[in-house]
């Protein structure tokens, strides 16, 4: 029996770039796909774009207004349950401007059906910049490396481990873990990403890739966090340093206690700095917990207030941490 693989693309405001990201998709070597299009509340043309596919019987579109990328994601992921009758079956993530190459399906569906007791296979992944010029060339990944999640996550260097778009999930692992994104946030790919590496008993990897696109409009470019409000900044960064606060208390986690400490230092800073323009946010004694895990230069701004304010006049408003 071929394995169904779900492809789950939230749509927001992407004209320029969803025509070329649905079409890699239906070009897929690998033909037994459906595909899941969450328009969440576009403003431009990107729903009418989205409406012309759904000729083809592959494609389900949901439009629903904007609840942001987690609530988009975790509605594609119970439309995908919802249907597969295959605890085997595959779902995978597509961000709205990225490409797919064309066999990436073949070669990811293939490498769950060698090994039934993977839950995640890791693919590829090239950078592109917004007019598809090539920026970053893929790695070549170990195929025959397979190991835990945990084992995975003991092995990083740096904190950057898990985007959800870059690779597959066995469906029935989702189902039976009962892992979500968490609504209402950014930068919400971390806790996803260490909640699934490390609950899953075997991970692979894959040579074939999807090209991510860079570009100022996209919700990882730094430029783009100002577009967001204080609140909603100060509520994601919060979640995710209190997660990994959490985490630092399970002793059977300690093998991965510095990688948490590496994602703690690259999040803790940004709640210091909400703060610091907005302390009705939180009690001050509220941060205190994030203070091993910022700079000398952040504990000064948040102890005297003359150097926080110096400080925000210094980065234009708090752009830069």
């Amino acid at each position: 029996m071929n394995l169904c693989v779900y492809i789950v693309i939230p749509i927001y405001n992407v004209e320029k770039y969803l025509q070329a990201c649905i079409e890699s998709v239906l070009a897929q070597t690998y033909r037994h796909i459906k595909i899941i299009l969450i328009n969440d509340g576009s403003t431009d043309q990107s729903g009418v774009i989205a409406q012309r596919y759904t000729k083809d019987p592959r494609v389900l579109l949901v439009n629903q207004e904007n609840k942001g990328l987690s609530c988009a994601r975790n509605v594609g992921i119970e439309i995908a349950m919802s249907d597969s009758t295959n605890q085997e079956d595959i779902l995978v993530f597509l961000d709205s401007d990225d490409v797919m190459h064309k066999s990436y399906i073949q070669t990811m569906q293939e490498t769950f059906k060698r090994d039934p007791s993977v839950k995640i296979a890791i693919g590829g992944v090239q950078v592109i910049d917004e007019e598809g010029g090539l920026l970053i060339e893929r790695e070549e990944k170990d195929e025959a490396l397979k190991l835990s999640g945990m084992e995975y996550l003991k092995g990083v260097k740096g904190n950057y481990f898990a985007f959800s778009w870059g690779g597959g999930y066995k469906l029935g692992f989702l189902k039976e873990s009962g892992i979500r994104f968490v609504e209402g946030m950014i930068n919400e790919d971390l806790i996803f990403g260490l909640e699934t590496f490390r609950m899953a008993d075997r991970i692979c990897f894959f040579n074939d890739w999807v090209c991510y696109r860079l570009r100022e409009g996209s919700i990882s470019c730094a430029k783009t966090f100002s577009k967001h409000s204080n609140q909603v900044l100060f509520r994601s960064y919060m979640i995710n340093c209190n997660y990994l606060l959490s985490l630092l208390q399970k002793k059977e986690l300690s093998a991965i206690y510095p990688l948490i400490r590496r994602c703690l230092r690259s999040c803790a800073s940004m709640p210091f700095l909400c703060w610091i323009k907005d302390s009705s946010l939180c009690h001050k004694q509220d941060l205190k917990k994030l203070i091993p895990y910022v700079s000398y230069k952040v504990r000064a701004a948040f102890y005297i207030p003359y150097l926080a304010r110096a400080w925000i006049r210094i980065t234009k408003g708090g752009d830069k941490v």
